[in-house]
């Protein structure tokens, strides 16, 4: 037996017949203007737009203005704190104010030494180098970073036994940001090489940061 079924809907009830709506689309692609500005208070893309912290961000600001003065990578960064509080956002706003590109990976995403080789190699001139977790990278990575940040050269074997040789690689000079939520657990070159340090700490407000020099 054959039922038929009546879809026109109930009195009171919505259609979703476009026809009905006059073509009006409920969603949309679109970004709208009270989105933004949500979005703005979420992740800010400019020094100026990052909210507290007036001391640091002026700090930071004078070490951004001087490395494009220069033309040159600004110093190696190193931030560390608890998870949260927008390490990854310091780090896009860094590469913006520089007008540079902007890589990213994690410790844990680099599992052999080609891979950390293929990222450095691939760097364009005072691109900047976000690698999250530092401190859970394998320390035959840690080893090969170490050169990598302090003489923009990258040591290379080539074969294997008696044949092998090494060859060195320049690198173009870069800016490396590292994040860590255990900074007891970053070994001590790499603290080294961070010219610019920066704790989070939780205090009031959004963002908390206090910034300091190595």
């Amino acid at each position: 037996m054959a039922i038929a079924r009546d879809n026109t809907p109930g009195p009171g009830l919505p259609t979703t017949d476009s026809r009905d709506r006059g073509g009006e689309r409920l969603v949309s692609a679109s970004r709208a203007d009270e989105e933004q500005g949500f979005e703005l208070k979420l992740r800010p893309r400019w020094l100026g737009e990052f909210i507290g912290q007036s001391k640091a961000k002026e700090q930071l600001a004078i070490a951004l203005e001087a490395a494009k003065s220069r033309g040159e990578a600004l110093d190696h960064v190193l931030l560390y704190g608890p998870p949260g509080l927008g390490k990854t956002t310091l780090a896009t706003i860094i590469a913006n104010e520089l007008d540079v590109g902007f890589q990213q990976t994690s410790g844990p995403a680099l599992q052999i030494q080609g891979d950390l080789t293929a990222i450095l190699t691939n760097l364009r001139e005072r691109q900047v180098l976000f690698l999250d977790e530092i401190h859970r990278m394998q320390p035959v990575l840690e080893e090969k970073l170490y050169t990598a940040l302090e003489d923009y050269k990258l040591d290379i074997i080539i074969g294997q036994g008696p044949a092998a040789r090494t060859h060195v690689m320049e690198i173009r000079p870069f800016t490396f940001i590292g994040a860590t939520t255990r900074p007891g657990l970053v070994v001590a070159p790499i603290k080294v090489k961070g010219r610019i340090s920066i704790t989070w700490v939780r205090a009031a407000g959004p963002w908390p940061i206090i910034m300091s020099s190595l």
